[in-house]
């Protein structure tokens, strides 16, 4: 049906349909994990977009961005955010601000830059919650997460990962609630704990093959570096034991075990 839209909008030589039929391809790539193709029809967008409509060029340069970014390309990454920050600002769009201001909060985190991680996803998180973005509160707090871990403020990552979570289970958001449990195992190796970890990494991992989840080529250089410190504190037989067992529980008794402490 997209396919059959952008050829009816190409006929038409209709720009915004075929920017907005592109960009939802796009995602569709994405979704399926195959980034070169996604990466290829967002720079569509983009072209498509400029000298168009300033508030759609905006939107698909966060996610052109966002894109690059993730597959490790963070000075482009960075400057697609930074002009899509700039087209929002100007629009006065404080909902469209945060997005782009939250995505440049995590390329600084990989920049090991987290003071001005700490500053962008703050400003961020103050948008957010002015303008009622549920999702965008929750994807702050967890990036919040993962810079308290990085410092090594393992009780503030708790409570942020734990409030995200919270959140996210309540949109029923299944990405997010995978990243949460991955940061929680990545608390857990913190506090000495790697069956914990490990069993949150079972969760997880369960969750998003159900789900049909593709984790970020940037997020899963992190993740299995937590899997293999917690493999190696484990001995492979009893790591995949109780990773077993977190594949095992219900998706509900998976947050109600992230949610607790204890082993």
């Amino acid at each position: 049906m997209l396919a059959d839209s952008l050829e009816l909008f190409r006929q038409l030589d209709h720009k915004s349909g075929m920017a907005s039929s592109v960009h939802t391809l796009a995602h569709v790539a994405e979704s399926r994990g195959d980034y070169d193709r996604a990466t290829t029809l967002f720079e569509d967008s983009v072209a498509l977009c400029r000298g168009r409509d300033n508030w759609e060029l905006a939107l698909v340069l966060n996610c052109y961005g966002r894109i690059t970014y993730e597959q490790g390309d963070f000075g482009r990454g960075k400057s697609m955010l930074e002009e899509s920050q700039m087209h929002f600002s100007t629009l006065g769009d404080r909902w469209g601000l945060a997005y782009p201001l939250r995505h440049l909060g995590i390329v600084a985190i990989n920049q090991n830059d987290l003071a001005g991680a700490i500053a962008l996803l703050e400003e961020s998180l103050a948008i957010d919650r002015e303008v009622g973005d549920g999702y965008g509160i929750a994807a702050a707090l967890s990036k919040l997460g993962d810079v308290a871990i990085r410092q090594g403020n393992v009780e503030q990552a708790v409570t942020r990962f734990r409030d995200a979570l919270t959140l996210f289970q309540e949109m029923g958001h299944k990405r997010g609630i995978v990243e949460c449990f991955a940061g929680l195992a990545a608390v857990g190796l913190r506090q000495n704990q790697p069956a914990r970890a490990a069993k949150l990494l079972g969760a997880a991992e369960a969750l998003a093959a159900a789900a049909g989840i593709v984790i970020e080529p940037v997020d899963r250089i992190e993740y299995e570096r937590t899997i293999a410190t917690v493999r190696a504190a484990l001995g492979d037989h009893e790591f995949a034991r109780v990773q077993a067992e977190g594949k095992a529980m219900t998706l509900k008794h998976s947050i109600e075990y992230a949610q607790r402490n204890g082993t």
